[in-house]
């Protein structure tokens, strides 16, 4: 398209025509394709007007075919394949025109698994013509230039790049597209299929149970007595058999320390490299929300409201949540022992597994959403689910992201609250209960929960804050204790954003920042510019047969939960290879000196080739001098030694491609070197 873009407005109005069309829209990639199509507009390849008009014009047509389709068949669609025999491709679009009416036309192009059969729907259903041409054609002119615009604004801003890094750009924008939306096809395909699989399994086993006389006990426990031929009890039992068993697992796991807790140091140090000041108010406050005293006061509120309105099934069986939810919470607690993560200002009190703020918030709002969900209509009841589950997720990734729990804290307390839910469902369920009144229930928990965390946030808030900062030891030292001691078996080294050693800190250098860095600059060093978009867009390029490009990473490496405080590169030669340094700061403190000690690494910079399917490092042709011995060059001003470690150290970090040399360097004004 990009090099015949007079046949830009074919496609568009061909795919266009395709993805409107029953059945046939199912298999049209449209939002792949329409990517590619908006990026040549956003590049300026092709006017809007050439693109949009015919696609307007395609998905008013295709449309306005399924529809005919529908009107002329009618009540026979049914009888005719494929709905024959997959009479759900209907249904879906029956149910969704029968909520909303002519407005389902308009909602239904947004949507993409019922954008296909909305039109044959309404013809079916006898949809006045006219009505639908207007609704179809308004619908069509709002959809066109929204579904463009995510390849529109990638083709502006590939005008900012290079012609070749922009093509590049926008070719793995399309192929990754593509691909993602390949997987998500299969993904649904297989989820409909497990799931009806295990449906026809669970109706199987509930008719063995029904009929096998020995199993009448069960039968009549798991029994629905308001769907006695439904197997919904049933699978609520067996999600409390598994919720229960994973949750053993995972603490077992925990207890002897197996294979499930290798994940924990590395989510730790991963959550504690994003952490940023602007964002922890956010998390603090969702862990707040989830606090024992809070949920505590929700519970008590809620369970004295359900006396009060005299529904005293639904009390007993939230106070019996309570119970099981608070109670085991803290006696699984004193059983796993296990102990909270480090490295806060004030370490939270009790042991870690599971998470309380998880577990009682889990708990509660799932039972919460059941009470909710069976006041409302079958297609209704997707919401209190969800809004349950985004809110139980927020306090629990608010652990991990403010360092107060583990992984495996958090997903047992998940599994833990769940199987509580499944036992309290289950048993609510076996009797018939009076209805609860919808909005009364709902004002209750917003104004409980809401007044509760306010109060508790305003006292609390800024003691939390402080609490889980983050907090690195110091380090204090004479200056000619650091510079004389030569000793050390093991070389200072930062660590991945995994937990993982990552680099040996190959320079100590101690010094006024401001001045290190001007010393440099006239040396010939440059200050590295903070990452830019562009930057980062620039690196789908392939380096050139002339310069090769040297990338710094999109995320900058960190030495102690902390962000480099000067970034510099310099050229060693003639060729266009790289030096790297970095420099930290080191939290220590000399006590016979007001100067700071930065640690750092010097290193040459690597060159990354991209293709379609791999990426990897394209090394620099190093010369025999290694990277630390170019620093020692520009270093008149200061004075500076070399330490050579033993074989040993060496060897340990071989594979982080250290050669087992490190420069100390000082003022020459400072200490008695």
């Amino acid at each position: 398209m990009h090099l015949h873009p007079n046949w830009v407005g074919v496609v568009a109005f061909a795919i266009s025509f395709l993805e409107c069309v029953a059945l046939i829209g199912f298999f049209v990639p449209g939002a792949v394709l329409f990517t590619a199509i908006g990026s040549l507009i956003g590049a300026g390849v092709v006017s809007a007007p050439m693109v949009l008009i015919p696609t307007i014009i395609g998905a008013i047509l295709g449309d306005a075919l399924s529809f005919l389709l529908g009107y002329h068949y009618r009540e026979h669609l049914r009888d005719i394949w494929p709905f024959k025999f997959y009479p759900g491709l209907l249904q879906k679009g029956e149910s969704f025109f029968y909520r909303h009416g002519g407005k389902s036309v308009l909602a239904a192009r947004f949507i993409g698994p019922i954008r296909p059969m909305l039109p044959l729907v309404a013809g079916m259903l006898n949809m006045p013509p006219w009505r639908f041409t207007i609704v179809n054609s308004i619908s069509a002119v709002i959809w066109a230039p929204i579904y463009m615009l995510p390849g529109f604004l990638l083709g502006k801003a590939s005008t900012a790049l290079p012609p070749d890094v922009a093509m590049n750009l926008m070719l793995y924008v399309i192929v990754i597209l593509l691909i993602l939306w390949c997987i998500s096809w299969l993904i649904k395909r297989l989820i409909a299929w497990i799931f009806n699989t295990l449906h026809d399994g669970l109706d199987k086993l509930w008719l063995v149970i029904k009929d096998r006389p020995w199993l009448h006990p069960l039968h009549i426990a798991l029994q629905d007595p308001l769907h006695p031929e439904s197997h919904a009890q049933l699978t609520l039992g067996l999600y409390f058999i598994f919720m229960s068993v994973f949750f053993g697992w995972i603490a077992w796991s925990v207890i002897t320390q197996g294979m499930l807790t290798s994940w924990n140091h590395s989510a730790l140090f991963l959550l504690r490299s994003l952490r940023n000041p602007s964002v922890d108010p956010v998390f603090i406050i969702f862990t707040m929300m989830g606090d024992p005293k809070v949920m505590l006061g929700v519970f008590i509120v809620l369970l004295l409201w359900f006396f009060g309105i005299r529904a005293y099934r639904t009390a007993v069986h939230w106070g019996m949540l309570g119970i099981f939810a608070f109670g085991g919470t803290e006696l699984f607690k004193y059983i796993v022992h296990s102990p909270r993560p480090w490295g806060l200002w004030l370490t939270p009190s009790g042991y870690s597994f599971p998470s309380g703020h998880t577990a009682l918030s889990a708990a509660m709002m799932g039972f919460f959403a059941v009470l909710v969900a069976r006041e409302l209509k079958k297609t209704q009841q997707w919401m209190p689910y969800t809004l349950a589950t985004l809110l139980v997720l927020a306090i629990a990734i608010s652990r991990l992201y403010l360092g107060a729990h583990w992984l495996t804290d958090v997903v047992g307390a998940m599994f833990f609250a769940m199987a509580v839910v499944m036992l309290m469902t289950l048993s609510y369920r076996r009797q018939p209960t009076p209805r609860l009144k919808l909005l009364p229930l709902c004002l209750v928990l917003i104004l409980s929960w809401g007044g509760i965390a306010t109060v508790y946030g305003l006292k609390q808030y800024h003691q939390i804050t402080q609490d889980y900062t983050i907090v690195v030891s110091a380090k204090v030292l004479a200056m000619d204790d650091w510079w004389n001691y030569d000793g050390i078996d093991e070389p200072f080294y930062r660590l991945g954003r995994t937990g993982k050693p990552a680099q040996v800190l190959n320079v100590q250098w101690a010094g006024n920042i401001e001045n290190i860095k001007n010393n440099l600059m006239a040396k010939g060093w440059h200050v590295s510019p903070n990452t830019t978009f562009e930057a980062i867009l620039e690196r789908l390029n392939k380096p050139s047969k002339t310069r090769k490009k040297m990338e710094m990473p999109v995320l900058p490496p960190l030495y102690q939960e902390q962000r480099p405080v000067l970034v510099m590169t310099k050229n060693v030669d003639s060729s266009d290879s790289l030096l790297l340094l970095r420099l930290w700061n080191s939290k220590t403190r000399f006590t016979d000196s007001s100067t700071p000690l930065w640690l750092g690494n010097v290193t040459y910079l690597y060159a990354w080739q991209a293709g379609f399917f791999h990426l990897h490092p394209q090394k620099v042709n190093l010369s025999a001098q290694p990277a630390v011995t170019f620093l020692e060059e520009d270093l008149d001003d200061y004075v500076w030694k070399q330490l050579s470690y033993p074989f040993s150290a060496h060897n340990a970090f071989a594979k982080l491609e250290w050669d087992g040399q490190i420069v100390l360097v000082k003022p020459k004004n400072e200490g008695n070197g």
